[in-house]
Parts: structure tokens; sequence; C-alpha cells
């Protein structure tokens, strides 16, 4: 019954149930019957088969291992001020906005919010964090092309980090994020004269995990964006409150 439920379900079914398991002996011949308690338990023990975990596991390559290696190395140099290692990422965020006032929570009674809600278009949070500087700075711009990916980088080697002799940045394989965009925005002489204080490191395709700012989006998602937003100024103001408290407590990757 174990590598029954293990295998794909009937013809028409999602997967397999109590129900399906249980009358499973009078389809098939050969299988006895077994209670419905006892099928019960065993998938909540053993297969749980409402379960399904999201992965994505890149092959090791040659190219797959120089990555990761080389940011494995990054990551194990101690802390250096003169050389940031920055992780960078981005976001979309819907903006919804409430068809019918909340109920707010009371003591017995949890808070109530109407499953309506109306589109009030979306908005690009670029996130750059710093794990053993305990920093981070995040932006919100209406999109996320290479003007806005250049702006934000230019902010962060200008002003973010100005005393710093060269700033690494973690970030993934998206098309906006090579030396290119910088040309194509700022022209060869003066993306040529930021680039000098950058160095790029880009994370093995298919292992995004490796980039601490995606899991600083993860806990800024589940601690403030994470809930229903109407307009892009009180996003922007959401998050800069976030991002100031963070930076206050001095808080690393958790």
């Amino acid at each position: 019954m174990v590598a029954l439920a293990c295998s794909a379900p009937p013809g028409g079914r999602k997967r397999w149930t109590v129900r399906l398991l249980t009358i499973a002996p009078q389809q098939r011949p050969g299988l006895g019957s077994v209670n419905r308690d006892t099928i019960r338990q065993m998938l909540k023990n053993d297969c749980k088969p409402w379960r399904k975990l999201m992965c994505c596991v890149g092959r090791s390559r040659a190219e797959y291992r120089k990555r990761m290696n080389s940011l494995l190395r990054l990551y194990a140099r101690p802390y250096n001020a003169k050389e940031p290692v920055v992780f960078v990422d981005e976001k979309s965020k819907q903006l919804l906005r409430q068809t019918r006032s909340p109920l707010p929570l009371r003591p017995g009674r949890c808070a109530k919010e109407d499953y309506e809600y109306r589109r009030a278009g979306t908005r690009n949070i670029f996130m750059a964090v710093e794990a053993k500087g305990e920093r981070r700075v995040v932006e919100v711009t209406a999109c996320r092309t290479k003007s806005d990916f250049v702006s934000f980088v230019k902010h962060l080697v200008a002003n973010a980090y100005a005393a710093a002799a060269t700033v690494h940045l973690v970030m993934p394989n998206l098309n906006t994020h090579f030396r290119k965009s910088f040309v194509d925005v700022l022209g060869k002489a003066a993306a040529t004269v930021l680039l000098r204080r950058v160095r790029f490191h880009f994370t093995p395709k298919h292992a995004s995990r490796l980039n601490m700012a995606e899991i600083e989006i993860g806990i800024m998602d589940r601690q403030c964006t994470g809930q229903r937003i109407a307009t892009a100024e009180l996003l922007q103001a959401e998050v800069q409150c976030w991002r100031q408290q963070r930076n206050t407590e001095k808080l690393g990757i958790e």
C-alpha cells in the first residue's frame, strides 16, 4: 500500500487519498484489504502525498563548480570595510487595494480580510545586503529595466560605499546584470569610471540560493511586504522603515 501511495494516482486525480487507497484492493487483484484508519496513519506518517516541495538542483558541471567555489572563497574572507561583499537581487511587488475595510484583531477573534481586492499596478524592489557589515540598502522603482539597475548600483558605489576601494557585487544571472548595461546607459567613458571600483560575481545557474540577498528578500516579505499594500508611496515608506530598523539593530543574515 505504501508503494501504491507513492506511485502515480489514477487518471483524473491529482494525488492518492484515503478513500482511493481504501477502494484500491477492490480494483487491483493481489492487494489485501487494509483498514481505513491504517491507511490514514500510513499517509500521515510515511507518504504525505498532499505535500510537494519545489526545488531546482543544478548539474555539477565544471562552470557550476568554478562559480560556486569562487563564491565560497569570497564568503570566507574576513570582513573588510574597504572591500565589502554586497549581495544584490530584486523582487516584483503587486500593489493591491482593499475592496472592503478589514476587521481588526480582537480578543478571541482573528483579524478578517475580504478575499476580493483591486490590482493597483506593480513595483520593483532592489535589495542590496552586506551580510558581514550588517547593512542593507533597499530601493523601490517603477520597473526593473537596465536603467533602473544601473542607477541602483551607481547609488551603491557613489553613496552607500563611497569610502570602499572595491565593491564586490554578488548577483544572479539576469540579462540586466552585466557590464554592457552600464555602457548602454552611461556611455563607455562613464561606465569605465564607475566600474573601476566594482567586481562582479555571478551565482551559478540554478543556484541563486548562494545569493544572500534572496534570503533577505524572504525575511522582508515575511516581516513587511507580504501584505496588501495599496500605493507605491506606502510601499516605499514601509520598506524604508523596515530597512532602518534592521540596520539600527545591526542584523546580519538570519
